[in-house]
C-alpha cells in the first residue's frame, strides 16, 4: 500500500498541528506557572511585612497596672497597732522564762490527738505483741532443734545395735573401742 501525496501532506498538517498545539499548551502552563510564582512572592513579601509589623507593634505594648489603693491595709494596720500599744501599756507583763516539755502542740491538738490514737497506739500494742511471740518462737525452735538431735543420736544408736548384733569379731571389738573412747569424751 502506498500513500498518495494528498495523504501523505494532510498526516504531517496534523502532526505539525498537533505540534503547535502542544506547544501552545507548554507556552500557556509555562505563562500560568509564571504567574503563581508572582503570587506566591507577593504573598510571602506580605507575610513578612505583616509579621515584621506585628513584632514591632508587640515590642511597643507596655501593660501598667493601676496603683492599688492600701488605704484600708493602712487604717487597719494602724489600728491594731494602736490596740496592741494599749494593750502593753495598760499591763506589762513579766517575761517568765519556761522550759516545758509538751507531748503535743498548743496549737490544734486534736489533730496530734487522731494521729496517735490511729497510729501510735496500734503499732506500740503491735510492737509488744511481737516481743512478746519472740520468745515463744525461741523456745519452738530449742525444742525443734533438740528433736532433731534426740532423732539423730536415736538413729546413731540403733545403727550401732545393728552393726554390734549382725557383726563379726573384729567389728565387735572395734565397737567396743569407739563406744568405750566415747564414753570418755561425753
Amino acid at each position: 500500500m502506498s500513500l498518495d501525496e494528498t495523504t501523505l501532506t494532510e498526516v504531517l498538517k496534523d502532526i505539525l498541528e498537533q505540534g503547535e498545539n502542544t506547544q501552545k499548551a507548554i507556552q500557556n502552563i509555562e505563562l500560568k506557572n509564571q504567574e503563581r510564582d508572582q503570587v506566591i512572592a507577593t504573598l510571602s513579601d506580605d507575610n513578612r511585612k505583616l509579621i515584621a509589623s506585628f513584632e514591632e507593634k508587640y515590642k511597643k505594648i507596655e501593660i501598667k497596672a493601676p496603683v492599688p489603693d492600701l488605704t484600708p491595709v493602712h487604717h487597719e494596720l494602724h489600728a491594731g497597732m494602736s490596740n496592741f500599744v494599749q494593750v502593753l501599756e495598760k499591763k506589762p507583763m513579766p517575761i517568765v522564762r519556761q522550759f516545758r516539755f509538751l507531748f503535743f502542740p498548743e496549737n490544734n491538738p486534736e489533730k496530734f490527738y487522731r494521729i496517735v490514737a490511729r497510729h501510735i497506739i496500734p503499732w506500740t500494742f503491735a510492737f509488744i505483741v511481737a516481743m512478746g511471740l519472740i520468745p515463744v518462737g525461741r523456745k519452738w525452735a530449742e525444742g525443734y532443734q533438740a528433736k532433731q538431735y534426740n532423732r539423730s543420736r536415736d538413729i546413731a544408736a540403733a545403727a550401732w545395735i545393728e552393726a554390734y548384733e549382725n557383726g563379726n569379731e573384729t567389728i565387735k571389738k572395734k565397737l567396743k573401742k569407739a563406744y568405750a573412747e566415747a564414753e570418755k569424751k561425753y
